[in-house]
């Protein structure tokens, strides 16, 4: 009975933190986005061979006009977690991605790059291909600058010889925009 009712107030919780964020009782706190970027979030990736931590990083800079481009480090690292059978250790990217505000508090991104799979045995044997990353993020803004993050994020790996390996992961992180 007591997990049951445990559910409904963390259901609550959640829809007060996405329709409610802190800026609202701030007054018109707005995003300032012009400068620096930087953000890293953490989460869980999964797919057809990907079951595992996710983890995010941009390193970059954002344009007058709100528009973000950045570097990208993100990856799925299935090995030491939830690996399913026959899938690679990791499977992620260096990726140059590009971020358009849709909003104050959501955010469209697209990426492409050098991609791949690690296997991690006796080392780093990695397969190179192309990397390409999408994905939203919603920001509850904590200064007009920053925020934390949630994240919904899709990672393709297209490795030579037709393979093909995918995830989706969601995730919670901070921003400096």
């Amino acid at each position: 009975m007591h997990s049951i009712l445990r559910k409904p107030i963390y259901i609550t919780l959640l829809g007060i933190l996405l329709y409610c964020p802190p800026s609202l009782a701030q007054g018109s706190l707005q995003a300032e986005r012009a400068g620096f970027h930087f953000q890293i979030a953490l989460g869980w990736g999964v797919g057809p061979d990907s079951n595992g931590l996710f983890q995010n990083m941009e390193i970059g800079g954002t344009f007058e006009n709100g528009w973000t481009l950045a570097y990208n480090h993100v990856f799925i690292q299935n090995k030491g977690f939830a690996q399913p059978e026959g899938g690679p250790d990791l499977v992620g990217g260096h990726l140059l991605l590009l971020k358009i505000p849709a909003t104050d508090h959501w955010v469209l991104k697209i990426g492409a790059g050098p991609g791949g799979i690690h296997i991690q045995d006796d080392g780093i044997e990695a397969e190179i291909g192309l990397g390409v990353t999408y994905g939203v993020d919603y920001h509850i803004l904590i200064t007009p600058s920053s925020g934390i993050t949630f994240g919904l994020t899709g990672l393709h790996a297209l490795i030579s010889r037709r393979r093909h390996f995918f995830g989706a992961a969601l995730s919670l992180g901070y921003t400096w925009f």
